[in-house]
């Protein structure tokens, strides 16, 4: 997967990524970073560069779904661990 940022307006691309291996991408509140979601945890990958930032610290089950609040310090989050079940009919 690529990710990249670039202005509406046209011109260079800012910054690019590959292989961010995000899901639910989202612009911080102060549209400096990007901020996405792992297997397990939250992170903010700045637009300038420098290394991504965890922010969340869970070690147990999925993060499924996030959503960050207007002022960019609320989140709400699902998370729970994919189960599947599998049933072979046969007819005779």
């Amino acid at each position: 997967m690529y990710t990249a940022v670039r202005s509406l307006e046209g011109g260079p691309i800012q910054r690019s990524w590959e292989n961010l291996g995000i899901f639910n991408l989202q612009f911080s509140a102060d549209s400096q970073g990007l901020i996405y979601a792992d297997e397990r945890n939250i992170w903010l990958q700045p637009i300038n560069g420098s290394d991504p930032k965890r922010l969340t610290n869970f070690s147990v089950e999925r993060t499924v779904n996030f959503a960050l609040g207007p002022n960019g310090k609320d989140l709400v989050l699902t998370r729970g661990n994919w189960t599947w079940d599998l049933v072979l009919i046969t007819v005779k």
